[in-house]
């Protein structure tokens, strides 16, 4: 479990989310699972053992998607993915029993947590119009799907494959200027990119 600790630690950081870690990096070699969660230790280790490299990464800090496909595919990683939900979220309570796998998260809600919204005018436009370009692009993609590719829309007659082509370059153009105004990885998200793409392939080809 320490590895999968580690890699949601990188991914996006459960100390950031928790309340047991507020805002402090883990210190894994002395790190160990809160008492009321351990008996499920055992099972997730073995599931977890048993996943390729890549089908690894993938179940702990990938797409939810992704994350189902491969629980299907293997049945015993139900254990592992409480556990590992159990971290990102900072174990609820010590004294409380993990939530049961059956159970949604409207059946044991969290507490809120203290965050504050960013206030800075140039990170808001960026990550604005990124949200509305993203939305627009659902607009187009459910058009296509309610209508198909190569109908019109029925208002401004415009073919919604141009439409689709329009929205999804500028959902690219935002995306490159979210990557350059933060400075996030663009070698990290590449790569990210194309494992997704392998994936995915071999999703759609199962249809």
């Amino acid at each position: 479990m320490r590895k999968a600790f580690e890699m949601v630690e990188r991914d996006g950081g459960g100390h950031l989310v928790g309340r047991i870690y507020p805002g402090t990096s883990i210190n894994f070699e002395a790190f160990s699972v809160p008492e009321s969660w351990a008996q499920l230790v055992s099972g997730a280790e073995s599931g977890l053992a048993r996943l390729t490299e890549e089908d690894f990464e993938t179940f702990v800090v990938g797409e939810q998607s992704e994350q189902v496909a491969i629980l299907k595919r293997q049945g015993d990683l139900t254990h592992a993915h409480v556990l590992i939900d159990g971290y990102f979220d900072g174990w609820p309570s010590e004294n409380t029993q993990p939530l049961q796998v059956s159970a949604s998260n409207a059946d044991h809600p969290r507490d809120p947590n203290p965050w504050q919204p960013i206030t800075d005018a140039v990170d808001l436009k960026h990550l604005g119009k990124l949200a509305e370009e993203l939305g627009e692009c659902t607009s187009a993609v459910s058009r296509c799907i309610i209508q198909g590719v190569d109908e019109r829309e029925p208002m401004t007659k415009k073919l919604n494959r141009e439409w689709l082509e329009d929205e999804i370059a500028d959902v690219l153009a935002s995306i490159e200027l979210v990557i350059d105004h933060f400075k996030l990885n663009s070698m990290k998200i590449i790569e990210r990119a194309e494992k997704k793409e392998r994936f995915l392939q071999q999703w759609h080809a199962q249809a």
